[in-house]
């Protein structure tokens, strides 16, 4: 087994089973404005915060100064760490006009520079940013690589961990296309534009003496730093409660045995107009007043407009917002896939919830192509199920009945409730009917409602009557 070091990014230590090789080197490879940088530092300053081990960053374009404040901007602030002696940044200009090569040339002058940094720290870390920078005024790519190895050698030999960054090439994870080869793990970060929206993917693309994932996983990067999702759904190991609780409408909970199971995914389906965000404010309601945290998250209402809207329905969230009940509005095309989903992560870490309402799911279709939304939702469900969060989801009826993702959505869904109406004349009927109900006796029959002045009420016929 290699020894590992943590590297305090958000979900990146769990798909690489530890973090990054210790006294081995690393390549951080991608297009400009990936990240590649940023990810480097943030590396360096948690280990000189969580471990004390003091780091060294070789630049090669940027100045000390950009660097510092460059970093600033998701949240790291490489200044204290400067002024507390974990920290050295060393700014090196290769020549350029200047340069002729002429016969054998090493990389002892540059191996001279990092250690006059890593003593000036007692560092056991370095970072190289970027090689491509250092070998482009040479042509000989036989010498560069050899020497390239040879200084990574004396490093890893001298118990030094090394970062290097480098440019994605055509077609090649570099321009010059050996840095993989010679390195023991290379990471690839992309930005890439889907529509309007940019959107962030990570990969492990190697990692030599050690398991990892090996898919390309979404990330954030904004002022709190990196956030990597590597859960998926491949594993269905999630704990499962036998505790059920009221949804607050009593025809509701004896179609359903007793109401809905603790930790479960429920999905409410109906078209526009059926009473979706209604019926998921009433649940909501009945969590609150139990004193259960909640968060709902409303792609197509500010707080405000919600809380006005569901009253007509005979949901009160107005006396628990703040308190019990947060409020998330924002529009799906706002932001990525991969930032809804974070968003979902620090919003459930920062409020602790029991249940969580999505509304409406299918909103999101909106803001990704097909497959990259079905992995979102999935993404999404997966973790709250991990956090045995209920998971109340209002959705339109054609995500439901998309045969493609029928399998996969019913693996993963333990309830369906599907909400209807019909139109005679100038009156509606509705209905709820109980679709599904994992691992519970539930009712078949179709449920009358009413939503009107009274809100709604669940088991009354159109007429008035029960």
């Amino acid at each position: 087994m290699i020894e590992k070091f943590l590297t305090g990014i958000d979900g990146f230590d769990q798909l690489t089973n530890g973090g990054l090789p210790k006294a081995r080197t690393t390549l951080i490879s991608g297009d400009p404005g990936c990240g590649k940088t940023l990810f480097m530092m943030s590396v360096l300053v948690h280990g000189a915060i969580a471990t004390g081990q003091p780091a060294a960053f070789i630049s090669f374009e940027e100045r000390p100064r950009d660097l510092i404040d460059n970093a600033a901007s998701i949240g790291l602030d490489l200044q204290d760490l400067i002024d507390r002696k974990l920290l050295v940044l060393d700014h090196i200009v290769p020549p350029r006009e200047s340069t002729t090569e002429v016969g054998d040339y090493s990389l002892d002058g540059l191996r001279v520079r990092i250690d006059m940094a890593l003593k000036r720290v007692n560092g056991c870390y370095v970072a190289l940013d970027t090689i491509e920078t250092l070998f482009a005024i040479f042509e000989d790519e036989r010498l560069i690589r050899g020497e390239l190895v040879r200084l990574l050698n004396n490093l890893s030999n001298a118990g030094v961990t090394t970062l290097l960054s480098g440019e994605k090439g055509e077609g090649r994870i570099t321009r010059r296309g050996f840095e993989e080869y010679i390195s023991d793990c290379v990471v690839v970060l992309e930005n890439q534009t889907v529509g309007d929206l940019a959107t962030r993917r990570l990969r492990v693309m190697k990692y030599r003496g050690a398991h990892h994932g090996q898919n390309k996983y979404p990330f954030v990067l904004d002022e709190r730093g990196f956030t990597i999702m590597p859960l998926t759904s491949a594993l269905f190991d999630h704990s499962v409660s036998t505790e059920r609780f009221s949804t607050g409408l009593a025809a509701l909970d004896e179609a359903t045995n007793r109401g809905l199971r603790r930790g479960a995914t429920v999905l409410i389906s109906g078209p526009s107009g059926s009473g979706k965000t209604i019926l998921s404010s009433l649940i909501a309601e009945a969590a609150c007043a139990r004193g259960e945290n909640t968060l709902f998250m409303s792609f197509e209402e500010s707080p405000k407009e919600l809380l006005v809207n569901v009253k007509s329905g005979g949901a009160d969230l107005d006396r628990f917002f703040g308190e019990e009940l947060a409020i998330c509005s924002a529009r799906p095309t706002l932001m990525g896939l991969e930032r809804h989903l974070v968003e979902l992560y620090r919003l459930v870490e920062n409020h602790k919830p029991q249940i969580v309402v999505i509304d409406p799911m299918s909103s999101l279709s909106n803001a990704g192509d097909r497959d990259a939304v079905y992995r979102t939702i999935v993404r999404m469900i997966d973790y709250l199920k991990r956090k045995r969060i209920t998971a109340i989801l209002a959705t339109e009826p054609s995500e439901t009945g998309d045969q493609d993702r029928g399998i996969a959505y019913s693996s993963i869904l333990d309830t369906i409730i599907e909400l209807a109406y019909d139109v005679t004349g100038d009156s509606i009927s509705r209905h709820l009917h109980v679709i599904k109900a994992r691992g519970t006796a539930h009712s078949h029959k179709n449920i009358p409602f009413l939503i009107g002045e009274e809100g709604l009420l669940l088991g009354v016929e159109d007429d008035g009557h029960s």
